[in-house]
């Protein structure tokens, strides 16, 4: 199943999977009415860089969501618009409104579980 990823005004970058991950810019538009999923992660963030390939294989899995990573050392307004305190956080999108939370490193799993109980 393959899986969309949001394009913003930023060049895109190859994640650790290698599959395709846009980073948030500024003003953004899904390519689609369905969900978005907000990565908040830092370079210096250990847990973050850990988490990466648990968030793109999971995002996989889901044919509606789309995936944004959002540096916060280089976009610190994104990180205070969306309550950002630490991260790793991702934050869930539905019709613009935030739909969940999850803050800290997670598995797959959990990741996982997460989406499906706010899609």
């Amino acid at each position: 199943m393959a899986s969309r990823f949001l394009l913003s005004l930023l060049p895109p970058v190859k994640g650790e999977s290698g599959r395709r991950i846009a980073t948030f810019g500024g003003p953004y538009m899904p390519s689609n009415d369905g969900a978005v999923l907000l990565k908040f992660w830092a370079p210096w963030c250990g847990p973050c860089r850990a988490m990466v390939p648990a968030i793109e294989n999971t995002i996989l899995k889901f044919d509606a969501l789309e995936l944004m990573s959002v540096n916060v050392d280089e976009d610190p307004d994104s990180a205070v618009e969306h309550r950002v305190r630490s991260v790793p956080t991702l934050v869930l999108m539905k019709n613009g409104e935030a739909a969940g939370r999850l803050c800290g490193a997670r598995s797959a799993e959990e990741i996982e579980a997460f989406i499906l109980q706010h899609l």
